[in-house]
């Protein structure tokens, strides 16, 4: 009988940790790597593990946790959220669908902007007509927040469709390198690029275009 061993196909590995650029952060930061979700190898349907992130404290630690994947990415937001207290600000090439319309960002960032009424959340974004179209429900959450919640759209200028970051209480950065596949990095202490990163918000802020009611939009 042949032997049909040389034929089988390739074993790849779904669960191979996502490299992770640290390009353009400070070189003192200590990398903590974030725990992987995955599955047993010889049973394919077991459930994957939850997935979690190191301990971290916002405005205390200066530390670079990669995030490998969208799961990851959508943790980190709603932890941060959990824990900022002032100031958000999000920059946002489309509102990102599968990190920002789902029900544990958008409580998360519910319960942040009901802390105090002198909390700040401005988002910035480059495009947001597919987020119209599909019904994103963080829309219609600025519709019933618009005094808590302040949007504008980037100017053509400042749009860069690569760029996604969000900014917390001045220190916090949280930043989306990439969407094929989703990865990205979260810095719970990074005062040099909070600086930049707030400094460039505003000058961004001021030259967006205010969308008071997003049925204005023409799509």
């Amino acid at each position: 009988m042949p032997n049909d061993n040389n034929n089988a196909p390739e074993t790849v590995d779904l669960d191979a940790p996502i490299p992770f650029t640290t390009e353009g952060l400070p070189e003192h930061l200590e990398v903590v790597k974030a725990p992987q979700p995955g599955w047993d190898g010889d049973e394919p349907s077991a459930p994957k593990e939850p997935v979690t992130l190191p301990e971290f404290e916002l405005g205390r630690d200066d530390v670079l946790i990669p995030l490998p994947t969208l799961d990851h990415l959508r943790l980190a937001a709603v932890q941060l959220l959990g824990q900022a207290q002032r100031e958000v600000l999000l920059v946002t090439p489309d509102l990102e669908s599968p990190r920002f319309n789902n029900e544990e960002f958008l409580s998360a960032l519910s319960a942040f902007v009901r802390t105090s009424r002198h909390t700040v959340t401005r988002i910035l974004v480059g495009n947001p007509d597919d987020a119209v179209r599909e019904g994103h429900k963080l829309i219609s959450m600025i519709h019933r927040l618009s005094s808590r919640i302040e949007i504008r759209q980037l100017s053509a200028d400042d749009f860069d469709p690569e760029v996604s970051w969000m900014l917390a209480d001045h220190w916090a950065v949280l930043r989306c390198t990439d969407r094929s596949p989703w990865q990205g990095g979260l810095t719970p202490k990074d005062a040099a690029h909070g600086r930049r990163y707030r400094d460039l918000f505003q000058s961004w802020w001021e030259r967006g275009t205010v969308i008071p009611d997003f049925r204005n939009l023409k799509i």
